[in-house]
């Protein structure tokens, strides 16, 4: 981890799911510095990660502060993890979405440069492809978002291509797919439904499937998306995007019965009516993240849901 060693990374969402776990491993090395910047409108400040010196954070929401109140917080930062964004299940589609995922981004990115910032990840989304595809998604594919969401992250790491060519500010950008693991919450935003219904089985309820159950995604765990996210970082990946999945596609009635196993409950799954996902085929068909050795697989969904339940039943 040479590359961030003695370095100052700046982590927006820092107090998100992915975002809290990205720092803590990264505390685990000698980084100088790590700047904390999040509207706190989706996380809670982390008393742990707080506790560190090495850790300042700044209350910021994207697309309310201006350059001058980012630079400000930001002076002598090497790096960039910016995982802060408006969710897709916004209460105030689009505005919110545009105002803070891209404006709120662009301004970012001009700080960045202001300041100079050598590299920043982004983390964008498998929203940016669309709705469906049976032979599952790759880098190369048209982007064809099909939620104001998935076209504030197209428009994202086209902010990127443009403030690259134009300033040399570095950049990867990754497209997660449906991370999910240990300390993942139920607040705004996209409710898990796996955190969901494994709460709903510690509870001897059944679990809720929207629609047929055959959605189909593709749920990669945590750990492994906190370890591409930092070793993106690396100098050897410039101005490229990867695919962040599991190569792994199960419909939702897979991954259900997959977790009342697990629980070993004698449940039937709850049918509700349809949602927006009907119909959805979304799963990584690109092997560009492992061949590139920027994404290791370490965990399997079998092993992943029961560390997940296991989490769960701690709290």
């Amino acid at each position: 981890m040479d590359h961030i060693k003695d370095k100052t990374i700046i982590v927006t969402g820092g107090f998100g799911f992915v975002g809290q776990q990205v720092i803590e491993k990264l505390l685990k090395f000698n980084v100088k510095r790590i700047i904390i910047l999040d509207s706190l409108d989706y996380g809670s400040e982390n008393k742990t990660v707080l506790s560190d010196k090495r850790v300042h954070f700044k209350k910021i929401k994207l697309g309310s502060a201006t350059e001058e109140e980012i630079v400000k917080q930001i002076s002598g930062a090497n790096y960039c993890i910016h995982l802060a964004a408006e969710k897709s299940k916004s209460k105030n589609i689009p505005d919110n979405i545009l105002k803070c995922n891209v404006n709120g981004m662009n301004t970012l990115l001009h700080a960045l440069v202001n300041v100079g910032v050598k590299k920043i990840i982004f983390s964008s989304s498998l929203y940016v492809y669309g709705k469906s595809n049976e032979a599952g998604f790759n880098e190369n594919d048209t982007f064809n978002p099909h939620t104001i969401f998935g076209v504030s992250k197209c428009a994202g790491e086209n902010l990127l291509r443009f403030v690259s060519q134009k300033y040399g500010l570095e950049y990867v950008s990754l497209r997660y797919f449906f991370v999910y693991g240990p300390k993942q919450y139920q607040g705004l935003g996209y409710k898990s439904v796996i955190v969901k219904n494994f709460q709903r089985l510690l509870d001897n309820k059944s679990p809720i499937v929207f629609g047929d159950g055959e959605q189909v995604q593709d749920h990669i765990y945590i750990d492994d998306v906190v370890d591409a996210t930092i070793k993106s970082l690396e100098a050897q990946y410039v101005n490229t995007s990867y695919n962040i999945g599991s190569n792994e596609r199960y419909s939702i009635n897979e991954l259900v019965r997959k977790m009342i196993k697990i629980e070993n409950k004698l449940v039937d799954i709850d049918y509700q009516n349809k949602d927006e996902t009907h119909n959805t085929i979304r799963f990584n068909n690109s092997t560009k993240a492992l061949d590139d050795k920027i994404l290791k697989l370490t965990t399997d969904l079998n092993k992943g849901l029961k560390l997940t339940a296991d989490w769960i039943k701690s709290q």
